[in-house]
């Protein structure tokens, strides 16, 4: 079973290609300037997470506090954690030697805390990022995360960004590219639409002259194109092969005409001498007996066979040529044809 787009014109075919290659185009730009466009966030946020726990590790160490100290000053009871409201989507935590948040600052912008899922990272977890920025997922959108231990070893740093306004940014980017996607392709398709319909008229002079040519018009000839041009160059070399393809058949008309001319002549000279011998070898026929009779009538059969097969060569020659009415025979020569034939009588 054929495609339906088989039986497409060749500009809807040459159309639908141009719109799906421009769609696949826009699709792969599409696809890459995300993930080009998240990487570069994601390195932004990651400076900034390294930036923010680098700087406050040195704060706590140079400040001298040490796990105890935190432990002390940290208001009762001791498993409620001071949190510092900052607004801010950035936050940073403090997690001590078992693993527990003992403090943490900012993340209030973020859409959900990330102490539940700071809590679950091991010491090994930890130290296979060697203070990397790295993802932590969980559900909804991730979290970007710098885990720094201190150099004693007393707990660890932790900065965290939620990754939640970095992919709403990218959604409301991608949909904007969508929109202006399906508008480029619209116009797209007007434009190509216009330029193929232009760029294929003169195969539809092709196809006009060729009905041209079919009705035997065969000196219709395509409109001059740019010669520079592939369509050009199709148009003059099928204008060439008109003329040859008229020549030929002009040739061979003529000498259609000429064969026709000679049959026509050729049997309307012989018409006139072979009645004559007819009328003769009748009249011999009746005047003679015997063998004689017999020779006479052998000969009056085969004059009168040759005088149908020129009537017919006659007919078709005028049939071929159009002409219906018989050639006038002049009266003089048909007298003379009569009195010869008396003189042959008597």
């Amino acid at each position: 079973m054929k495609s339906p787009i088989r039986n497409w014109s060749l500009k809807g075919r040459l159309t639908l290609g141009v719109v799906l290659l421009s769609a696949i185009a826009f699709a792969a730009s599409g696809i890459a300037a995300n993930y080009a466009l998240r990487g570069y966030l994601v390195t932004q946020v990651d400076n900034e997470l390294v930036a923010v726990a680098s700087g406050s590790l040195a704060q706590v160490q140079r400040a001298g506090i040490e796990h105890d100290d935190i432990a002390r000053q940290l208001p009762k009871p001791h498993n409620e954690i001071p949190v510092r409201r900052i607004p801010t989507a950035t936050s940073l935590t403090l997690l001590g030697v078992d693993g527990k948040v003992d403090a943490q600052i900012g993340g209030d912008l973020n859409p959900s805390s990330i102490n539940t899922y700071i809590a679950t990272l091991t010491k090994s977890d930890i130290s296979v990022h060697k203070g990397s920025p790295f993802t932590l997922d969980t559900p909804g959108s991730d979290f970007r995360v710098v885990a720094i231990p201190f150099s004693n070893g007393q707990g660890t740093v932790v900065a965290a960004k939620s990754l939640s306004d970095l992919d709403n940014t990218l959604a409301k980017l991608r949909f904007l590219f969508i929109l202006i996607s399906l508008g480029l392709l619209f116009l797209i398709l007007i434009a190509s639409r216009s330029v193929i319909r232009v760029s294929l008229r003169p195969l539809e002079d092709v196809e006009v002259t060729a009905e041209e040519i079919a009705k035997g018009n065969l000196s219709a000839r395509l409109p001059d194109a740019d010669p520079a041009t592939e369509v050009g160059r199709l148009v003059t070399s099928l204008n060439t092969m008109l003329s040859r393809i008229e020549e030929s058949f002009s040739v061979q008309t003529q000498s259609e005409n000429k064969l026709r001319r000679f049959v026509a002549d050729a049997s309307h000279e012989l018409r006139t001498p072979l009645t004559s011998l007819i009328s003769r070898l009748e009249l011999l026929g009746d005047e003679t007996e015997g063998e004689a009779r017999e020779d006479a009538e052998a000969s009056l059969r085969s004059a009168r066979r040759m005088a149908a097969l020129v009537e017919d060569l006659l007919m078709i020659a005028r049939a071929d040529s159009g002409t219906r009415n018989p050639a006038p025979t002049p009266v003089r020569q048909i007298l003379d044809t009569a009195l010869t034939d008396a003189a042959a009588a008597t």
